[in-house]
């Protein structure tokens, strides 16, 4: 190989150089290429870690960007030296001259290559052959192509061009690029699909231009073609270079309900507008077939020190007749969600729903929102600590409101006034921690809030109004609530076991009304009823083991454990709680970890009593590696005294005369990171049942396959229910058959190819013998586009069941 070196001239300090290179190897494998497919290479041909990849599968290969002299180069190329390389040189001075044979300019990271090139001066290059423009993630080929080195412009006839990173390609009868890197095609195509004989979509345009600083291309009398068939015209349009936020449609949104009573052929086509880099807003018009058409509008913003979401939404009068109370009416709603941080120690919070009716969201709703959850109004300034250190404390104040869109359901207590302070103290390898919590709320709820039942459907148009009222006794009152809680454990502990004693003083008082005068005498005094107080200590001993020894697992070495644990909890019986409202409190569920809990109830407007001792054993099973490949715990409470205090009256249920609470096991067994088996058990050793089974898989072998299965079975005591309807003489009934739970739930993402997979899931109530949820769809992902099919049929689910079911 010889060099020959020439120095030309120096432009406004910049040092243009002539090296001429005899040598026929120069960039040859790119001269070689397919010309439309440049840089493009076949799956077979890949690494075979890059060939793994899933994206270059699914195309089929994958465009790799070859690396060349200067490509790394990181300054501005219009202000680097330029080289000329070829295989043969016919010089006029210094000034002119014509290269051929593997030409190849190169100015910083830019590079110009093809058969044969005429430079002249100071800085014009004509290329003529395989001419080939190459940048970091820019690719321009064509027949001709006349550049500037100093501006960087080039024209390029007979051209194509490719954009790595997105794989973005296509033709064109000309391209031009300009100074800011702005590509401008006459009469080109565009698409992201791989190289193949028809294109899955494609769009030409009469002018289209592309720029990569925005990201943003737009094309003038356009056709899309989907498999080479024309299908969609437009004047005048934008689309993507990249993945970045840009205003521009959405993919629409396609669905049909084949029930009378749904929406019928639903379509929704979003379109999106980037305002600026910290705001964004979506509009989304709908048309539904069986109601009528809505308008749905978001708007986002992110600042500093606040962040928030606008939501709103607005229809037609809807136009479905049948079991519909809303026929006839505008339908809307709004949501809007603020957060604000003033400070590094101030929080304010606001979230603010209104809709129309209770319905809105389970007739109208997009599946983003929950049917029956409440509309919170609700706005709350938080005050916390500012500084690190042994204290850490929260004040905050707000005030709440829940309406409630479960038309199923009893009403919701609102707090117009809600403070709370809470904190602990912790000095860093002290044993002692001390927890408080100190609350003040008032309660209201709406006169007629208990749910009793339905009227008789209206036999033309299929309506069943709900029928509301008020409730008796205690379930009527409102009012205030304060609340103090103050705790202190002493937490002793080593490698082989821990010891920690606790002691814990809680108070709550009422001033309560909305009362009726009969529940009133009933308590003897109107102190009692109007007043009610509780007031009670707590103190717990909790003690465990951590005993463990080397057990191997297969190949691997793993460490097998046995955790013995008790703890004793204390807490006497205070009278008079059957005149607290159970304003936020209800009984938690029995589970594992109601073993080594402070109380049965959630909150405490019922402080339970208690003398008992809990006795548990678990073990696991870890890997080397620290993952924990089986856990199991079994345990069960011995009570000393029968539990005195209820959330209900003490004639609904008898289990709190048990000398022993029901046996709580939980197994966690994981074969690898990608199985699991989990199970949760808790089963009656008494005379009254009292079951809880919970089995679930999990099961992911890839990212684009799951298996999920779950089965639950749930028993209570006997227990007296009301089952004759509203109005009538009411009874007393045992019905344990009626506190039965039992249901399966599965659920499947299944690879039928590589771009086919398949997913469902079944909800089936097997005591009442009916499918809650039934969802088949299939999905297609082919390396530039995916579409997905889906069938969907529920009930809902906060809708009563028959007795007589």
């Amino acid at each position: 190989m010889e060099k020959v070196f020439f120095p030309v001239k120096r432009l406004g300090g910049v040092l243009v150089s002539l090296v001429i290179l005899i040598s026929h190897t120069a960039l040859a494998a790119a001269a070689d290429m397919a010309p439309d497919t440049p840089d493009w290479i076949p799956l077979s041909l890949l690494p075979p870690k890059a060939a793994a990849a899933r994206g270059a599968q699914l195309c089929e290969g994958r465009y790799v960007e070859p690396a060349w002299p200067g490509s790394d180069f990181s300054g501005k190329p219009d202000e680097a030296p330029v080289y000329l390389e070829a295989d043969s040189l016919s010089a006029e001075g210094v000034r002119k001259g014509e290269l051929k044979g593997h030409v190849v300019v190169r100015q910083g990271y830019r590079q110009i290559t093809g058969d044969k090139a005429r430079y002249s001066d100071p800085d014009q290059v004509d290329v003529k052959g395989h001419a080939v423009l190459r940048e970091p993630g820019r690719l321009l080929t064509g027949n001709q192509m006349h550049a500037n080195t100093r501006t960087g412009t080039a024209s390029i006839t007979g051209a194509g061009y490719l954009l790595h990173q997105n794989g973005l390609r296509g033709k064109a009868g000309a391209i031009e690029r300009d100074a800011h890197g702005v590509i401008h095609l006459r009469n080109a195509t565009y698409t992201r699909c791989p190289p193949a004989a028809i294109c899955a979509w494609q769009l030409t345009g009469q002018q289209v231009t592309l720029n990569p600083e925005t990201g943003l291309g737009t094309a003038r009398h356009s056709v899309l073609s989907l498999a080479g068939l024309p299908v969609l015209y437009a004047p005048w349009m934008t689309f993507p270079l990249d993945d970045r936020r840009r205003s521009g449609f959405l993919a629409p949104r396609l669905a049909f309900s084949l029930n009378e009573t749904g929406n019928g052929l639903d379509y929704t086509q979003p379109w999106y507008w980037n305002i600026a880099p910290n705001m964004d807003a979506t509009v989304s018009p709908r048309v539904m077939s069986q109601r009528g058409a809505s308008l749905n509008g978001q708007f986002r913003y992110l600042y500093q020190t606040a962040q928030g979401e606008l939501e709103g939404e607005v229809s037609t009068p809807d136009q479905l007749k049948k079991e519909n109370p809303y026929h006839d009416q505008n339908r809307w709603f709004v949501d809007w969600q603020h957060q604000q941080r003033w400070g590094p120690a101030w929080d304010w919070r606001v979230r603010y729903t209104q809709t129309s009716d209770k319905a809105y969201f389970f007739d109208l709703g997009n599946g983003t929102r929950s049917p029956g959850a409440p509309a919170h109004r609700e706005t709350y300034i938080t005050r916390r600590s500012r500084d690190p250190g042994s204290h850490q404390w929260t004040l905050s104040l707000g005030t709440q409101y829940l309406e409630n869109l479960n038309r199923y359901q009893d009403a919701l207590y609102n707090r117009p006034v809600d403070l709370a302070l809470n904190g602990h103290w912790h000095q860093g390898g002290d044993p002692l921690r001390v927890d408080y919590r100190f609350t003040y709320a008032s309660f209201q709820r709406e006169r007629d809030w208990r749910y009793l039942g339905q009227k008789p459907a209206d036999p033309e148009t299929g309506v069943a109004p709900g029928i509301w009222g008020r409730g008796t006794g205690i379930a009527n009152a409102t009012g205030q609530r304060l609340q103090a809680d103050i705790g202190s454990r002493y937490r002793m502990e080593n490698r082989y076991g821990f010891l920690e004693p606790g002691l814990r003083l809680r108070s709550t008082s009422y001033w309560l009304d909305g009362l009726d005068q009969n529940f009133v005498d009933s308590a003897g005094s109107a102190r009692q009823a109007l007043r009610p107080s509780t007031t009670a200590p707590s103190l717990h001993l909790d003690a465990g083991l951590f005993l463990e020894r080397p057990m191997p697992l297969a190949a691997d070495r793993g460490t097998w454990t046995l955790e013995p644990r008790l703890r004793y909890l204390y807490t006497p019986w205070r009278t008079g709680q059957a005149f607290n409202p159970a304003f936020t409190t209800t009984e938690s569920p029995f589970s594992y970890a109601s073993l080594w809990s402070d109380d049965r109830f959630s909150d405490s407007d019922r402080l339970g009593d208690a003398n008992q001792l809990s006795l548990g054993l678990s073990s696991r099973l870890l890997a080397a590696s620290g993952l924990e490949r089986f856990h199991f715990g079994i345990g069960q409470i011995l009570y000393f005294r029968d539990r005195r205090v209820f959330l209900t009256s003490p004639a609904l249920s008898n289990q709190n005369s048990q000398s022993v609470s029901p046996l709580a096991t939980q197994a966690v067994w994981k074969l690898n990171r990608q199985l699991e088996l989990r199970q949760d058990w808790t089963f009656s050793t008494g005379t009254e049942p009292q079951h809880d089974y919970r089995l679930g898989l999990r099961y992911q072998p890839g990212s684009d396959s799951l298996f999920k299965l779950s089965y639950r079975y749930k028993e209570q005591p006997s227990q007296a229910a009301l089952v004759n309807p509203p109005g009538s003489q009411t009874q007393l009934t045992d019905h344990r058959a009626r506190n039965r739970l039992e249901a399966i739930d599965g659920s499947l993402v299944l690879p039928l190819s590589l771009r086919w997979r398949a997913m469902t899931r079944q909800t089936y109530d097997i005591t009442h013998r009916r499918y809650m949820e039934k969802l088949l769809g299939v999905e297609r992902d082919a390396c530039c586009y995916m579409m997905r099919f889906l069938y969907r049929s529920w009930i809902d689910p906060d809708k009563p069941v028959s007795l007589a079911t």
